[in-house]
């Protein structure tokens, strides 16, 4: 067994969706910079890390990343060097990444819920002309709402 499989899916997801650096994760995981540079070049988590940092669940874990980094500065003050402008804007945070998640959930609705009615129809007698135009209409709207 070789070291990417060993490790590869696990230095991918440290690096795309964690954003740590090669250096950390060379040494979390023991494994040499000429090999993840070589496996991050190969298998272009560069563009796996963008599109990932664009994306909803990526931008719903930079969020809760800069929470939890407004709540340990907020744990290093003392109770009366708190003011109403930092409270208030954590409560926005916190608002703000309810409300993605609920659109992520919502999103992840509709495209389960669209897989059962294209299973539906798969079962009907449609000519083949018929279902195609079908499949055509429920792929765009894949893509649509992927792309919201």
């Amino acid at each position: 067994m070789g070291k990417f499989s060993r490790y590869g899916q696990n230095a991918e997801d440290l690096y795309v969706r964690q954003g740590k650096t090669l250096q950390d994760i060379s040494e979390l995981l023991g494994i040499s910079m000429q090999t993840l540079s070589r496996w991050k070049q190969k298998y272009d988590w560069t563009e796996r890390r963008r599109i990932y940092r664009v994306s909803m669940p990526g931008t719903i874990q930079i969020l809760e990343d800069v929470l939890k980094e407004k709540i340990e500065q907020l744990r290093e003050l003392q109770a009366q060097d708190v003011d109403g402008k930092q409270i208030d804007g954590i409560t926005k945070l916190v608002a703000s990444i309810q409300k993605l998640k609920r659109e992520d959930d919502l999103r992840s609705q509709t495209i389960r819920v669209m897989s059962e009615f294209s299973r539906f129809i798969k079962q009907k007698n449609l000519k083949e002309r018929e279902l195609d135009l079908v499949i055509n209409l429920v792929q765009e709207f894949f893509d649509f709402v992927r792309d919201v």
